[in-house]
């Protein structure tokens, strides 16, 4: 009893030592506000260019945008543009615009939703045989999407 004592105590030692130890204080909450730039190409007979947009939302907005699609654990462009068009849906809601958000506004995004626990980011190997990084929901994530996409039961007050 002594001896697998002593192993798991080093088992929780190691595991304890493996996560991190920076925390982060006053992290904004998902009823906190966020401005995200998006680009988008705009096309016309001769010329294109590329455009850019920033759109004021919230990080609960944002995370409920995307959450559904995280059930099926995308790859990280795929989040992009998959975030980037619902981003600009908002605007212009019949648009089926191919939409991106920007690289560093997108790597905040990423980087708040696993500090909030919301979302694991994993390098796997992709069904072509490379690498990527892949989306997936937390525990926690899960809890707030349901909480946030869900249809709650209207219940009238008795006359």
């Amino acid at each position: 009893m002594r001896k697998e004592n002593d192993q798991l105590k080093n088992t929780v030692q190691n595991l304890e030592s493996k996560q991190p130890t920076y925390k982060v204080e006053e992290l904004a909450t998902i009823d906190d506000e966020f401005k995200a730039t998006i680009k988008y190409t705009v096309r016309s007979q001769y010329s294109s260019s590329e455009e850019h947009k920033t759109i004021k939302t919230t990080w609960g907005e944002i995370f409920s945008m995307i959450a559904p699609d995280l059930l099926e654990h995308p790859s990280d462009g795929s989040v992009n543009f998959k975030l980037g068009s619902a981003l600009y849906r908002k605007s212009n809601p019949k648009s089926d615009k191919t939409v991106q958000v920007v690289h560093d506004d997108f790597q905040t995004i990423k980087t708040q939703f696993m500090a909030l626990n919301l979302i694991d980011v994993r390098y796997s190997q992709t069904t072509k045989g490379g690498m990527g990084l892949f989306w997936t929901l937390s525990k926690t994530g899960m809890d707030l999407m349901l909480r946030l996409r869900t249809i709650k039961k209207n219940i009238q007050p008795d006359s």
